[in-house]
């Protein structure tokens, strides 16, 4: 690997970023390897860069940190305790992944990502340091660019002298980067699910057990309600390691005891996940706050046979408005433009895509209500790694779209990388894949025909399953007043089609190779911030999306809603 010490002064600028760019891209052997024999390397690796930056885990036991992992919702977490701690007072550290749009995300202090010419300092100061044992590095499998960014984090956060780190794992917890971390003020769990099977077990309990590899000795853990299963492991492990270990009630039970409480981001999901927030600063309020010794030090003991609950308490002046003015992008995030709004979601497990469903059916409706005309919805999907399309589509099935668009997932580090007609097939036939998950799935198939025949329509009522936060059922609730489609496989499997002027029922679907060409047909050229060179002649377009008065655009995945926040944000490096 060449070195780039001799390479432009960080800070001079777009190019310096986009050296460090083609760096992470070098780097990237991805975040986790399958193996475990080589994931265990993750922490010495990350102690071995810290040490080359002259950071001891000495240094980083005086950090205080809050230390939060789980299947759903980490992100969203962390930006609430993050927000609430800046508006009680306190210099923040914020270290999250994925990024969205720029690197630079991943590092916030006061809620604010790093500036270019800051993330750059950084970023080279980080790299020439440790370059030398990058390029010495044997097991090409160690996962350098996520002990990179753990390294550069603590580096970021000791210098800025931040009053407290708000610390997301990146995948799992026993075995990864950031659990270099010894003594944490407080570590959460949000809620558990199937996801990263691959690498961490395809069992609740088994994943139940990576995640409670972040709690420590003496140190209290707070998780939110689990199913029994990864509850036991949880309560198990926390015994086994001797920390306390605490169920946080939600938002809901603070709202039902009288108070008034509004959050910055959207969705049922968040009342669960603001709960979690709010205890989770408490905790670390009252352990850092000497003069005030508090029982969640003492509470829990080897005997507990079940997780105790933590009190509903009233709210302070900070913690409200820390909750209402939070803000994480790309999270039941809603955009308006003239006749046009984007609902973005990075939903990419079974459990986040049905709470996707309640939020988008709820706020759509009632955005449509307020429209003269006609309001046309159209999906912007794609899926990344080992998950399954057919169970994915299958919950999405119940929302009466009027046009389904697939195009690839945007690799935010192979986003500058060089296009051919080769790569080009490559992406569209990837998109021609899931369209034709999804059109197996809206047709009338046998059941032997089935992509995934545990998905097929006549066994449904298995993929959409009772939402966990409010309790109702998606199919119960909205499959009376909302019609599942029922795609012509035949009509929509062609390209340069000529749709009918109505929907009869009927959802045709799409395929493009790129996101650009996918975003400029589903908006019809409304959007401003768009070139019209990302018109595509694929298809012939419907008269009635022409002709629709407003169209609404629901964009899941989170590679995807990245690339279309990179395009509204309209930033030349990007």
């Amino acid at each position: 690997m060449d070195s780039v010490v001799e390479a432009e002064k960080p800070g001079s600028g777009s190019s310096s970023y986009q050296d460090a760019m083609s760096i992470v891209r070098s780097l990237k052997s991805d975040i986790v390897t399958r193996n475990v024999a080589v994931r265990q390397h993750n922490i010495p690796f990350t102690t071995k860069t810290l040490k080359c930056c002259d950071i001891t885990l000495e240094d980083i036991d005086r950090l205080r940190i809050i230390h939060i992992t789980g299947t759903k919702g980490k992100g969203s977490t962390s930006a609430f305790c993050e927000s609430i701690l800046r508006h009680s007072g306190y210099k923040t550290g914020f270290f999250s992944s994925p990024s969205l749009v720029k690197l630079n995300e991943r590092f916030r202090i006061n809620g604010q990502p790093l500036s270019d010419e800051d993330f750059c300092s950084y970023f080279f100061d980080v790299y020439n340091k440790i370059e030398p044992i990058l390029k010495n590095m044997r097991d090409r499998e160690i996962p350098a660019l996520f002990s990179f960014f753990t390294t550069m984090a603590f580096t970021v956060f000791i210098k800025e002298k931040v009053d407290v780190v708000v610390m997301e794992v990146g995948i799992g917890g026993q075995l990864d980067c950031t659990n270099v971390i010894r003594s944490p003020v407080v570590c959460g769990v949000t809620s558990l699910g199937l996801d990263h099977v691959d690498k961490l077990g395809d069992t609740i309990e088994k994943i139940a057990w990576h995640k409670a590899g972040i709690f420590k000795k003496g140190v209290p853990a707070l998780t939110v309600s689990q199913p029994p299963e990864a509850d036991a492991v949880l309560l198990e492990r926390s015994q086994e390691i001797g920390a306390s270990l605490y169920r946080v009630p939600t938002l809901h039970e603070f709202c039902a005891a009288g108070q008034q409480i509004r959050l910055g981001i959207e969705g049922n999901i968040q009342f669960v996940n603001a709960g979690l927030a709010l205890q989770l600063c408490r905790v670390f309020l009252h352990r850092t706050n000497k003069e005030n010794q508090y029982v969640y030090d003492v509470l829990s003991v080897p005997s507990v046979k079940d997780i105790p609950m933590l009190p509903v308490y009233q709210l302070s002046p900070e913690e409200t408005k820390g909750l209402a003015l939070c803000s994480w992008p790309g999270r039941a995030q809603t955009i308006y433009r003239p006749r046009l709004t984007y609902y973005l979601d990075g939903a990419h497990t079974k459990e986040s895509m049905q709470q996707c469903v309640e939020w988008f059916l709820e706020k759509s409706e009632e955005e449509a209500a307020t429209i003269k005309g006609r309001v046309y919805k159209v999906l912007l999907f794609t899926l990344s790694g080992h998950r399954s399309i057919a169970s994915m589509l299958s919950i999405l099935k119940v929302i009466n779209f009027d046009e389904v668009v697939f195009c690839p997932g945007v690799d935010l580090y192979k986003l500058h990388a060089k296009s051919s007609a080769q790569s080009n097939e490559i992406l569209m036939n990837a998109s021609e894949k899931i369209k034709m998950t999804w059109d197996t799935l809206c047709g009338n198939c046998p059941e032997d025909d089935c992509v995934n025949n545990d998905h097929c329509p006549s066994t449904l009522t298995s993929v959409l399953q009772t939402c966990p936060v409010t309790g109702r059922s998606t199919t119960s609730d909205h499959m009376n007043k909302i019609p599942s489609p029922h795609c012509d496989v035949n009509k929509s499997s062609s390209r340069m089609n000529t749709e009918n002027d109505t929907n009869n029922g009927n959802c045709p679907s799409y395929a493009f190779p790129s996101h650009l060409q996918a975003l400029y047909w589903a908006t019809q050229g409304r959007e401003p911030k768009l070139s019209p060179d990302a018109n595509s002649d694929l298809y012939n377009v419907p008269e009635r999306l022409k002709d629709a008065d407003h169209i609404q655009v629901l964009v899941l995945c989170m590679r995807l809603v990245g690339a279309v926040l990179g395009v509204l944000s309209n930033d030349a490096s990007n």
